[in-house]
């Protein structure tokens, strides 16, 4: 009984802290606090490399019923680890497609709608351990 009353009296005071000010992670240590998302650029071409351009190796995305796949040609995390090249993906390496991509209609029919060998570049944000892919901008040629 005196455990529960500590239980619910600490739970108030932090109810309490949380409901009068913006609290931070910084306040509680570095490593509290939910994980920000990594901002991923992922480039390559879509469906194969033109021929004698290098690849880093193929790369399934799923655009709502549609899969596109990429011919990997640079992968890098803009935040976070700075981790380049096929490692900074491998996670997803066991799903078909690979990742999951979310964002505006528009935007992501860049990539449904291009045709084979057009180089692209995607931007887009992905929780630690989530396959889904906000994407927030692409570049084609």
């Amino acid at each position: 009984m005196k455990y529960r009353a500590l239980y619910i009296v600490g739970l108030a005071t932090l109810v309490g802290v949380l409901a009068g000010r913006e609290v931070s992670a910084e306040q509680f240590g570095g490593s509290a606090g939910v994980p920000q998302p990594l901002l991923l650029r992922i480039s390559g071409f879509i469906d194969r490399a033109p021929q004698g351009t290098p690849s880093l190796g193929s790369f399934t995305l799923g655009v709502g019923q549609h899969v596109v796949t990429l011919d990997l040609s640079g992968v890098q995390t803009l935040n976070g680890p700075l981790t380049e090249g096929p490692a900074a993906l491998r996670q997803y390496d066991l799903y078909t497609p690979n990742l999951l991509l979310v964002g505006s209609s528009a935007l992501l029919r860049n990539l449904t709608d291009a045709m084979p060998h057009t180089p692209i570049t995607l931007f887009g944000y992905v929780h630690p351990g989530a396959r889904r892919m906000l994407v927030v901008h692409i570049e084609t040629a």
